[in-house]
């Protein structure tokens, strides 16, 4: 009698060890799930995140290039009304001899 109380109950045991098992797959099989769904959204984020920096990147050296483009224009004027003002400054001195010459 010992013997047949023993193998119920083993084989209860079993069952729930069975059930457990089947538990434990189901969720092993869940957080798989979960972690596939997390990993695609994490490759779509991190492409998404790559095309903004390329962006950004382009955007900034084209901004990079306009400043420097703009910053070579400044400097041409600036050449050029220093000119003006060398050449002014020369008619001056040349207007003001005259006039001493004239009194």
């Amino acid at each position: 009698k010992r013997l047949e109380k023993e193998k119920k109950e083993n084989i209860a045991i079993r069952v729930e060890l069975e059930k457990n098992v089947e538990r434990m797959k189901a969720e092993l099989e869940r957080v798989h799930s979960q972690a596939s769904a997390l990993n695609q959204s994490l490759v779509v984020e991190t492409s998404r995140l790559a095309t903004n920096v390329a962006e950004t990147n382009k955007t900034a050296s084209s901004q990079v290039a306009q400043a420097k483009v703009e910053a070579n224009q400044a400097k041409e004027i600036a050449k050029r009304r220093e000119q003006e003002l060398a050449s002014l400054q020369a008619e001056l001195v040349t207007v003001r001899t005259q006039l001493s010459n004239l009194q």
